[in-house]
């Protein structure tokens, strides 16, 4: 009997879904809506599939140790990049008479994802062991991931709390479904946090 790890079954499934959710948006919309939430699709395909490449890598220390490296360093460049894509697509269903205050919101995402781009670089390029690193081939977080991964969520509460805030500026039908999308994704990442060996952040939002 071949045994298959649970984080590839769900990452395969996962990865499956976002590509038939990226070739339908891409033959039905090319409005700017249609993009917004491409980009979404195709951040969270990257990530699920540096995700795979650090594990592959963390499995096959002594040859493919990079791939390890490489993953987990777009994982967390780019998780903060996902949640303000998720803000632009939710933003797009809106009309602009609150734009001011909603433009608040979407500056202190900004700021976040551009901050951890920062911090993330100069902890891997320095070996700061901040979020992450790799010590005789073995993976540990660092003594920052925690504080990041609360921040993480911390934002995808406040991705709730902006659809909140300002559901009253939704022009579309579709405001419960784009309503419950911060659920999903804060649910994803708390059990990302606690289970390992689960990719649930990915699965969560897709």
């Amino acid at each position: 009997m071949v045994e298959i790890p649970s984080w590839l079954v769900l990452n395969f499934f996962t990865s499956f879904l976002l590509i038939l959710l990226l070739v339908f948006q891409n033959k039905t919309s090319r409005l700017q809506k249609g993009r917004k939430y491409s980009a979404i699709l195709t951040c969270t395909l990257i990530l699920l599939i540096s995700e795979s490449i650090g594990r592959v890598g963390e499995y096959n220390p002594d040859n493919l140790l990079f791939l390890a490296r490489i993953g987990y360093f777009l994982i967390f460049i780019l998780d903060p990049v996902d949640i303000l894509f998720a803000v632009n697509y939710v933003d797009c269903w809106m009309d602009n008479e609150n734009s001011r205050p909603r433009k608040r919101f979407k500056n202190a995402f900004r700021a976040f994802a551009i901050a951890n781009g920062v911090f993330v670089t100069l902890s891997s390029f320095f070996r700061l062991r901040w979020f992450f690193y790799f010590e005789d081939g073995l993976y540990y977080r660092g003594s920052l991931y925690i504080i990041r991964a609360l921040l993480v969520m911390l934002f995808i509460v406040l991705l709730l709390v902006y659809t909140v805030v300002f559901r009253k500026d939704f022009m579309s039908e579709y405001k419960n479904m784009i309503l419950v999308l911060p659920l999903f994704s804060l649910l994803g990442a708390i059990c990302q946090v606690f289970f390992y060996n689960m990719d649930t952040t990915y699965a969560g939002i897709s």
